[in-house]
This record gives C-alpha cells, structure tokens and sequence, in this order.
C-alpha cells in the first residue's frame, strides 16, 4: 500500500503536494546532506490502479460503439408540384408540397424550406415544425405572388428534421412552372383650360408634355411619354395591374388619377389641366354682428376674390364652427357642382346661423373655411372669423403652470408620448385678457405647486398670459372659458423672453418678491431692514421695563 500511495504522489505532482511557498535551504561548512533512497515496494495483484490510462502519441482511438438497430432511424423524401401548369403573372401562385417517413424511427421538427422569386416562404400545413412517424405523409401548401418580372418560376424545396437523415439525397425537390403576362394600353388627352369653362376648346391641347405612369400588379414599374400636338399620349403592352398617372407641369393642376389596366376595356381619359387658385384666389369671413344672444340668426358672409385674367369655377367650401355645427352652404356645398368666380371680380356668398345654447354656454362661434375645387386639387384658400355671445359665466376656473417633461413612449400602441407635467413654477403671476377689449378681466399667482384658481370668470376665448422672463409653450396663450367647467388645465413655460405686467406698478406698493419667495411676503425667518442690529433693540426694550418697574414701586411707596 506504501508504494501505491508513493506512486501516485510522484504521478500527479503538485496537485496534492505542499501549496505553502518552498523555504530557502541552508547550507553549514561544506557538509552535504544526500536524501533518503525510496525503497521500491513492490504491488500486489489486485490492489488500486489509477482510472486514467496515459494515451500513447499516435496510437489510433477505439472505435466508436454502433448504434443500436432498434433504435431506427429516420428517412425523409420530398416531391412538389404547381397547382396549375402555368400562372399569370399578377394572380397568386399555389404549390404543394408532400413530405413521407419512409425510416423506421419519428421525425421531429420537420420542417420546409423554399426558395423562389415570390414575396413569401412559409409553408401552411408545416409551420415551423412538425412530427411525422414511420411510414406517415404531410401535406403542406405555399400561397405566394411574384416578386419580380420572370417567365419561368422555379421552387426549390428541401426538408429537414432535428434527426439525421438516413439518406439526405432525397430531402430536396424542384419543380417549375411558366408565367405569362397579360397587357393592356392606357391612351389619354391633356387640355389647358384657359378660360377656366371645363370643356376643351380649340387651342387648348396640352403639347409637349411629360406623362408619366406607375403600377402593376408584379412590382412598381414606370414609364413615361410626351404628348404629340393634339394632347394625346398612349401607353402600350403595359402589365396587367393599377397605375398612377401623373403630369409635369409648373402653375397647373391636374386632378389625381389611378386606372386599371387589365388588356379587356382599356380607358381612353380626357385630362384637365387648371390655373392654380393660390396666386390668384383670396378668402375672407364675417359676421353682420359682433355680439349675439342665444336664439338670434347670425349672418356669415363669405367673399372670395379672383385677380386672374380667366374664371375660377367649381368651387366648393367646407366649413367647422366651434361646436361642429353643420352649416347650410348653398352653391359652395362641398358636393355639389361648385360656384363660379369670374375673372378679376369678387363674389359674396351668405350663410345664416341660428345660436343656440351650446353657443352660448361656450361665450363665442368662431367658423374657419377652406375653398377650392373638389379635393383641392389645384390648391385651397382659407378663411375664418369669431363672434361673442356674452351672458354665461363660469364660476371658477383652475389650473397649474409646470416646466414640461419629455417622456419617451413605450411603443407606437401607448398614447404616452409628448411633454409630461415636470417642476412646478410657483409664484408666478398670471392674468386673464378679453381678446376682443383687451381688459384684464382676473388675476392669480402660483401657489408652491404651480397652482391657479380665477373665479367668476365671463365665457368666452380669452387670452392667458404670464409675467416674467417666460413663454407659454401649451395650454395658452388662447384660454377658452366654458360654462360649467370644473377640469383643471395644465399650462407649460419655459424660460424666454421678459413678459410686462399689465398692471401699472402702485405708488408705494410692495416691490416684487426675491425668487422663492411669495408675492407681496417676506421670506420666511427674517426681520424688516431698519438699519437697526436686532440686539440693541431688544435691550432698549428690556431697559424700558425696568424704568417702568421702578416708577410704579416709587409710587406706591409715596401712596403709603
């Protein structure tokens, strides 16, 4: 046992020897001490023998143990066919593909994949893995559409599962199938309307023009052609699909167009080309009156105005009011035929509108407008106006003035982005202005949370301002007053510039407080500046006492 124990010291070395750092030797005169001969002990049979044999260099390893046949295996083969024997090129391509075990073991996670000019891969009936037993067949089903211009389409498919195969040779397939392309033509005629009466006219025709189109059904192709003296242009053999046809020209509009072309009835268009109405439209609102009451008739006077040399028909209007009233617009109903502006002149349209309670618990109807021809198709005009409806008031009306906090959004589902309440401004001074007087109509200063409170506040929309070096970024400075509003506002500064006081400064008044501290207070913990030391004032009074002491003792003595 003392060989065996000295025999696998010496074999593993440091391992198990003395980790303790090695201590010097010492050496006395030039005496040598030698060291003690080990004794070799020979083993017995059978005793312990260490359970890792050494590995000679180059000797070749055992040979792997064979599975067991028992344990079988596994053996995928994979066919694909086209659902039909050719596809035009813009309908959907179907292929079916069959997947057999013919091992003797289960396949797992087996699984299709493809390869093809076509905008999707996966494979209905296979997902993204099933288990198919010995001798079993699945069926699996690809639905795609091409994602480019090709006249042979070829599938490539192959299968796998999480075993090895038995014989990979036959896990991929192809198959192949024509596609052919149906083609059509778009042909069409440009005019410029000149004299503005939407029917082409001789002289008219729109030469020389760039006239582009884009589309189909396989992929966005474009062409482009110009028209030939009479305004026409034609497109030939393009793909069967939906096309956008668009016009190059500078100071005319043309109405937005998309066409199918499917080689059957091909459209033959007729295009209007019309004078662009900003440069020469103008718009204005406005009420008869600049106060109304609850169940009067206001009268809404629309102008519009045309400095161009040719008429301006067709157009239509549409109008909001401030309670999303609907209003009656005659000839500028937006679907109807439109009004017609004559050349440098000018046109007024009337609109009556009856006011109502919610008019009035509001205190004001503001109408904004836009004008132009059907879906604005050569540009838009616009025009708005406001009128007061006085008598309602509210009782209070709240809010805070904070800094705003950006906050990002969790993602494009949550409303939670944009400025978030952050550090509240406290004592700030903030007003209330008519917007149609300018009075001041109240006044309030920020408590330490930023908050406001004005009360018996007219209806109406008012104007919010601040005093000091700050700018008003939401909530004002347009301050609508609603009868019966109890929700508070919240209203964002940030540093900008100096804002005035519409209140003229008081002779004699209190200056305006130090920051931090509240309006018209000293801060807290500190006494008035006399220009007096606080320790001589409180022995002077003390001295006071005593010679008021000393008078009443002296008086009741003489009284005795």
């Amino acid at each position: 046992m003392l060989a065996v124990v000295v025999w696998a010291g010496a074999s593993v070395g440091p391992a198990f020897g003395d980790t303790s750092a090695p201590t010097e030797s010492t050496t006395t005169g030039s005496t040598t001490t030698e060291p003690p001969a080990t004794q070799p002990t020979e083993t017995e049979p059978g005793t312990a023998k260490p359970t890792v044999e050494p590995t000679v260099p180059g000797e070749p390893s055992a040979p792997e143990v064979p599975a067991d046949p028992a344990e079988g295996s596994v053996d995928l083969t994979i066919s694909v066919t086209f659902d039909k024997p050719s596809f035009v090129a813009d309908e959907t391509i179907r292929a079916q593909a069959r997947v057999t075990n013919t091992g003797t073991a289960t396949a797992t996670h087996v699984e299709v994949i493809s390869a093809a000019a076509v905008d999707s891969n996966y494979w209905h009936g296979f997902g993204y893995g099933v288990s198919i037993e010995p001798g079993q067949t699945v069926e699996g089903v690809l639905s795609a559409r091409l994602n480019s211009r090709i006249d042979l389409l070829t599938l490539e498919v192959t299968t796998r599962s999480e075993e090895p195969d038995a014989d990979p040779a036959d896990n991929t397939a192809t198959a192949t199938v024509p596609i052919t392309y149906v083609r059509g033509t778009v042909n069409g005629t440009v005019y410029a309307d000149y004299n503005g009466n939407t029917v082409k006219d001789a002289g008219e025709e729109f030469t020389n023009l760039t006239v582009t189109v884009i589309g189909g059904h396989v992929s966005q192709g474009t062409y482009a052609t110009v028209t030939d003296t009479a305004g026409r242009f034609a497109f030939h053999d393009l793909p069967r699909g939906g096309y956008r046809i668009s016009f190059a020209a500078q100071d005319w509009a043309f109405p937005s167009t998309n066409v199918e072309v499917d080689g059957e009835d091909d459209p033959d268009l007729l295009f209007r080309a019309a004078h662009l109405l900003d440069p020469v439209l103008t718009a204005s609102a406005a009420f008869d009156l600049r106060n109304y009451q609850v169940n009067d008739t206001a009268l809404l006077t629309l102008t519009l105005t045309n400095s161009g040399a040719a008429p301006i028909p067709g157009i239509t209007a549409s109008c909001t009011t401030s309670v999303w009233s609907r209003l009656e617009l005659g000839e500028l109903t937006p679907d109807g035929p439109g009004a017609t502006v004559p050349a440098n002149a000018g046109r007024a349209f009337g609109v009556r509108i009856p006011i109502d309670q919610r008019m009035a618990g509001q205190g004001y109807l503001t109408v904004q407008c836009g004008f132009g021809e059907q879906h604005y198709t050569n540009g838009h005009v616009t025009a708005s106006t406001i009128a007061r409806i006085p008598g309602a008031t509210a009782e209070k009306v709240s809010g805070q003035v904070t800094l705003p906090r950006t906050a990002v959004s969790p993602g494009p589902w949550c409303g939670c982005s944009g400025p978030h309440p952050g550090q509240p401004v406290p004592d700030l001074k903030v007003y209330l202005k008519d917007q149609f007087t300018g009075a001041v109509l109240a006044r309030a200063t920020t408590d330490t949370s930023g908050r406001f409170e004005f009360h018996h506040i007219p209806t109406g929309l008012h104007t919010l301002g601040v005093v000091g070096p700050w700018k008003i970024t939401l909530g004002g400075p347009e301050f609508p007053v609603v009868a019966g509003e109890s929700r508070p506002r919240l209203v964002y500064v940030e540093p900008g510039p100096d804002q005035a006081d519409p209140d003229p400064p008081q002779p004699g008044g209190p200056t305006a407080p130090a920051p931090g501290g509240a309006a018209g207070q000293q801060p807290a913990g500190q006494l008035a500046s006399t220009g007096v030391n606080a320790t001589w004032l409180a022995l002077g009074g003390l001295l006071t006492l005593l010679a008021g002491a000393g008078l009443m003792f002296h008086a009741r003595r003489r009284a005795t």
